[in-house]
């Protein structure tokens, strides 16, 4: 954690051990997102991404996107690739040859909202899976149709804890 103050973080929660499970750390970056670290020992973490019912992208949502983008490739060693396709600004993060994710910067669209992590994951059927948000207290805050990501909706659970469901045509594969 040292190495993330250096580089302008505040530390929320310092490193605190969880049992023999790992050890976890909470930060607030430079631009405003607070992230949580997990150091795994007997708990990995995930074990099952980039497959149906599970979280198949993440994605940094913060005003100040370039702030995020230096921070989190120097910190993390990732690469970021600036798309031209967004005019708010978007960069897709690659930790070695695989995706890690994208940073998306706000604008005013996004007046009232926190900077804050998005994941999405992946659904055999949106509709029916969206309809189970709404039948157990969620919302269903809007949804699109993408050319090349495939059909979302972003949704909203009774806690107000924001996720996306995504019905995509391809993901990338986990590889070790």
């Amino acid at each position: 954690m040292h190495q993330a103050q250096a580089l302008g973080a505040t530390i929320v929660s310092p490193v605190r051990e969880s049992g023999d499970a790992g050890r976890t750390a909470v930060i607030e970056d430079p631009a405003g997102l607070k992230t949580g670290f997990w150091q795994a020992n007997k708990m990995i973490g995930a074990e099952r991404i980039n497959e149906d019912g599970a979280m198949v992208w993440n994605e940094i949502t913060v005003w100040e996107g370039q702030k995020a983008v230096d921070f989190y490739t120097a910190l993390l060693a990732w690469e970021a690739t600036k798309l031209d396709d967004y005019e708010s600004g978007y960069w897709m993060l690659k930790n070695g040859e695989r995706n890690a994710g994208g940073i998306l910067q706000m604008t005013e669209d996004w007046t009232g909202i926190d900077p804050h992590w998005m994941n999405y994951i992946h659904v055999d059927d949106l509709d029916s899976t969206a309809n189970k948000v709404s039948d157990n207290g969620g919302t269903v805050v809007f949804g699109t149709d993408s050319e090349s990501i495939g059909k979302l909706k972003l949704c909203s659970a009774p806690s107000g804890v924001q996720f996306t469901l995504l019905q995509t045509k391809a993901f990338d594969a986990w590889v070790e």
